[in-house]
């Protein structure tokens, strides 16, 4: 499989596409050839920030410390 550059739109403003190989198009499915046409609109990328990190790490600490909380008032 392989994708030709020349046939995506690198232009400002162009949508972010994505190609998909974890669902309907992995390359066990028979997925070959050219696959630029197979690039689809899955909405603006999030690129996971030392900011993005911070507030998920805290959220974790934070369902951690309720979950303990729960469980020694459980008496486990």
């Amino acid at each position: 499989m392989w994708v030709d550059l020349a046939d995506l739109d690198f232009s400002e403003g162009s949508p972010q596409l994505k190609l998909d190989l974890c669902d309907r198009l992995a390359v066990e499915g028979g997925l070959a050839g050219n696959v630029s046409d197979k690039f689809e609109d899955d909405g603006p990328m999030t690129f996971l920030s030392l900011q993005i990190l911070e507030k998920l790490e805290k959220a974790a600490e934070t369902q951690n410390s309720e979950t303990q909380n729960s469980r020694a008032r459980a008496g486990e």
